[in-house]
């Protein structure tokens, strides 16, 4: 099984499977470490099974456990360094000795030249790199970065701050000037993209991650112009909000004669509002704890009877007609 067939299960959430390919082809302290992530995993699961944890701390703990795999993913496939010559190897006795460098030439040399030339050569090369960036309006700071030269991988972590319920096919979307990459997240929330290009860890360069539904639903990134500078085996988390549950409103009528109906109190948990002169309310609702996607709204005035409807969805951005029934 190839690295990228391991990867692949690893972002597939097949964590298990991903630690069987692995153990037959770790060696080592690798071995070892494998076997103590198994452990964690299967713990893990129990505790998920049991529910004697936290949904957000049995995320977190399923992050940690990817985040390492994908680690030891990369230990296990590293190129073995060709080995070295034996060095208690004696040359052979009438071996021809190794010929004689000659001597360097007299006077001033390129490597005992005084350090006062090193600094004002290097003076003159920076000059010339800023001189040329001014110029050509080229950002050349890339030169002096640690930027990767390989793709990469990285993982990004979703999570809904009203604690609603994040939708399964949700995209995570890495964009980079016209690049953009996706990955669906998997049922534990995370976003794990492998072959990462390693032009979004450029030094100084700005990517900028988002979050959509393919269903539609409004979800967004809470800091929706958040620009993030990447950098090798980060882990991100995002912070999505699913928009469009913070208001309701409609008109109030009479349902005989669907004349407009003022000073009709309308109500959804403990928040409350009075239709205006044209039967006009607007309730909002601004505490993130009690914006849901279905609320029970009710309404009530004097001389009608008390109006309730569940399930009324928050989200649908129409208005609500609320009619009531004359008391007999």
């Amino acid at each position: 099984m190839t690295k990228k067939d391991i990867q692949n299960l690893i972002a597939n959430n097949k964590l298990q499977a991903a630690i069987d390919a692995l153990l037959p082809l770790a060696q080592g302290p690798d071995h070892k470490d494998l076997l103590v992530v198994q452990q964690r995993l299967k713990k893990l699961q129990r505790d998920e099974i049991r529910n004697i944890r936290d949904a957000s701390e049995i995320q977190q703990a399923y992050t940690q456990v990817t985040y390492t795999l994908l680690k030891l993913t990369d230990n296990v496939f590293k190129p073995t360094p060709p080995p070295q010559a034996d060095a208690d190897q004696a040359a052979p006795a009438d071996a021809a000795p190794p010929p004689t460098a000659p001597s360097p030439p007299t006077g001033p040399s390129f490597t005992n030249r005084p350090w006062w030339q090193w600094i004002i050569a290097a003076s003159i090369l920076l000059g010339i790199l800023a001189s040329l960036a001014k110029i050509t309006g080229v950002n050349l700071s890339h030169l002096f970065s640690a930027s990767p030269t390989q793709p990469q991988t990285m993982t990004v972590l979703v999570s809904e701050v009203n604690g609603q319920e994040l939708p399964s096919k949700g995209e995570v979307h890495l964009s980079y000037g016209n690049s953009q990459i996706s990955k669906t997240i998997n049922n534990h929330g995370q976003a794990i993209f492998t072959d990462i290009s390693p032009q979004f860890f450029a030094s100084g360069q700005n990517v900028k991650i988002s979050f959509t539904d393919p269903d539609g639903e409004n979800y967004s990134a809470l800091q929706a112009d958040s620009q993030y500078q990447l950098q090798v085996g980060q882990r991100i988390e995002l912070s999505v909000l699913l928009r469009g549950l913070d208001r309701l409103y409609g008109v109030t009528k009479d349902s005989v004669n669907e004349a407009l109906l003022d000073s009709v109190r309308v109500s959804v948990l403990d928040l409350a509002t009075y239709s205006d002169a044209n039967g006009w309310w607007e309730l909002k609702i601004e505490d993130p704890l009690k914006q849901k996607r279905f609320h029970t709204l009710r309404a009530s005035k004097t001389g009608y009877q008390l109006w309730e409807k569940g399930k009324v969805a928050a989200q649908v951005d129409s208005e609500i007609s609320i009619l009531l029934r004359p008391q007999k």
